[in-house]
């Protein structure tokens, strides 16, 4: 058993007094906090016994800090406390007195074992330093599976494994509950808790809300939900409850088509008309920030030529959520013009920001034509509106592209590696079959150009096997960065992009473009690798509503005289055929100091 009781300690807040907490043996325990400073500071007391001023921790009713002398508790953070000199085998097995467990021989046919028997399987000669980060972060629990502490504290570890390291994980804190060892686990994230947790404890602004068994979150999610957005989920009063029935049920109206809708953007945009139509106002705005992914979405309800005057700068547009607070401006005030400008087309604002689950920040905007005087009617409705969308934007993030796609994309990409695997070996046989050197020569240049584009086409199959579930879109920064992973060494790629995001069902397409782009630069330069510059941007022209991308090298160009774009090689016909026909756009190329590529792709074929 793990407690700690009546815990009073100095941290940059001044948050953690009289914490009591108690960790069962057998179980994994879950602290959820959407304040990460709050998770930050915790961990920093249980690292350091100095910051404490009161009260005890106890591990088996023994001091805990003495304990971790005692090699009884393991911990995995963000951070990496492996060290880097020493091997895999080494590492896992060396106490934290420094003495190693066995001698070398022993040492590494214990290792097998423990390999055995956790399903990881990393060399145990290899130098930590080699590790990947999610090496690295598997050996670390490796390290816990082996040394079988009473207590395992545990800090965010989903984002750094793969979906298939993830299950292996899950299963291994399943073989130490058995083991009876206290699983303390912290994160930001319900998404993580819920599959992980046996019990979860919701914190926010150091405060306690309450413990909650997971399976009653798993039978009323929706509890679960008011509680992480509201910050409670006590009953009002009869009136109260009347009223807010009246609010919503214009709403109510399109939640039968919300319920069965996965796409984020749909169901934001479907909120902004409602809005709009309820208060009667010019227009509204909603802008999500996805913490986790990185993702800035906006959607604007009534959408003419110059809406996009209504939207906020990214600094801004921090500023009001990092505020987290009702605000009301009007043309009067300085803010206003700071914001909007000169906007003749609204003269009032109502900012509303909230959390939407843990990561995911909203703000709502709503632009009023006239001057107006806000009453408390919109504060509640934007209000119990923020909470139905809290809960079904979640659950168009968690459903939109569920486990099951994530697993399909997972084996398209395996029997893709399986394919290109059949075709270097093919090449690798060439000069075996064909007599001829030169024709040779050909066909092992032909198949390398066809195992570039499968393996483009895999990678991004692998990339949407790892994204989160219910993401629908993906930056295209992130497509094409994949691919210039593909010729490092061969030539200094440079990206230079706007935050543009396609639908997935689209990022094969980019994919191919790039590699066909990206490639036809490095092989038909005479430059060396060395000297060989390559710039890819894309920016997003809002006056012709259209999305540029441009690839520009500074090698040898384009041959003269003859017209790229009419698509008489394989990659030319590729790029035709995706840019013309199935993104209705066009491509032209030119030389100018090297050859450059310009393609234009209409907004509404990536969205």
């Amino acid at each position: 058993m793990f407690e700690i009781r009546g815990l009073d300690a100095r941290t940059s807040s001044g948050r953690i007094k009289n914490f009591n907490y108690r960790v069962k043996p057998s179980s994994v325990n879950a602290i959820l906090c959407p304040n990460v400073t709050f998770l930050d500071e915790l961990l920093s007391v249980l690292q350091n016994e100095s910051y404490v001023t009161a009260g005890e921790i106890l591990l088996d009713g023994k001091n805990y800090y003495k304990e971790i002398e005692n090699n009884r508790v393991q911990v995995i953070f963000d951070f990496n406390a492996l060290y880097d000199n020493l091997s895999v085998a080494d590492n896992i097995m060396l106490n934290r007195k420094g003495f190693f467990c066995f001698p070398k021989k022993p040492r590494n046919e214990e290792y097998k074992k423990l390999q055995e028997e956790t399903g990881f399987y990393i060399k145990g000669n290899t130098k930590a330093r080699n590790l990947s980060k999610e090496q690295k972060k598997i050996v670390e629990i490796m390290k816990a599976y082996y040394t079988c502490p009473g207590l395992l504290i545990i800090r965010e570890i989903s984002n750094a494994l793969s979906y298939k390291n993830f299950a292996i994980f899950l299963s291994i804190l399943e073989k130490l509950k058995h083991r009876g060892v206290c699983i303390w686990y912290f994160s930001s994230q319900w998404e993580e808790i819920i599959k992980l947790a046996d019990e979860v404890t919701v914190f926010s602004h150091g405060e306690e809300y309450g413990t909650y068994p997971v399976e009653d979150i798993k039978k009323d999610p929706r509890k679960f939900f008011y509680i992480m957005v509201g910050g409670h989920d006590s009953r009002d009063s009869h009136e109260q409850q009347e009223d807010k029935l009246l609010m919503l049920r214009g709403l109510n109206e399109n939640m039968q088509e919300l319920a069965e809708c996965y796409d984020i953007r749909k169901s934001m945009y479907v909120f902004a008309q409602y809005l709009v139509k309820e208060i009667k106002a010019a227009n509204c705005v909603i802008y999500m920030d996805d913490e986790r992914e990185k993702n800035l979405l906006k959607i604007v309800a009534k959408d003419y030529s110059g809406a996009e005057k209504l939207f906020l700068s990214k600094e801004t547009l921090m500023h009001i959520m990092d505020e987290n607070h009702f605000m009301y401006i009007n043309d009067n005030e300085t803010f206003f013009e700071e914001c909007f400008g000169k906007n003749p087309q609204i003269k009032a604002v109502l900012f509303y920001p909230f959390h939407c689950g843990v990561q995911m920040r909203l703000l709502i905007q709503v632009c009023y034509a006239d001057l107006y005087l806000y009453s408390e009617k919109e504060t509640l409705i934007l209000n119990w509106i923020a909470k139905e969308m809290s809960i079904i934007l979640e659950n168009s993030r968690l459903m939109g592209n569920s486990v099951l796609l994530q697993e399909t994309h997972h084996r398209i990409k395996n029997n893709l590696q399986i394919i290109i695997s059949l075709m270097e070996l093919e090449k690798n046989t060439v000069y075996l079959k064909i007599e001829d050197p030169n024709a040779a020569e050909q066909m092992r240049s032909i198949l390398d150009s066809v195992i570039s584009r499968v393996k483009s086409i895999a990678q991004i199959h692998n990339i949407l096997s790892r994204e989160n579930v219910g993401k629908d879109i993906i930056n295209m920064y992130v497509i094409v960065d994949e691919i210039r992973r593909f010729y490092q060494g061969m030539a200094e790629i440079r990206l230079e992009f706007e935050e543009i995001f396609v639908p997935y069902g689209k990022a094969i397409s980019i994919a191919l473009i790039a590699n066909e782009l990206i490639n036809n630069a490095v092989k038909h330069n005479k430059v060396t690798a060395d000297q060989l510059s390559i710039v890819i941007r894309a920016r997003h022209d809002r006056q012709r509503k259209v999305y540029i991308l441009s690839f520009e090298d500074n090698g040898c160009g384009y041959p003269e005289g003859i017209d790229v774009t009419a698509g008489q090689g394989v990659g030319t016909m590729i790029i035709q055929s995706i840019v013309c026909y199935e993104l209705g756009g066009n491509w032209k190329c030119y030389n100018d100091h090297g050859a450059h590529t310009e393609i234009e792709i209409p907004v509404p074929a990536l969205q």
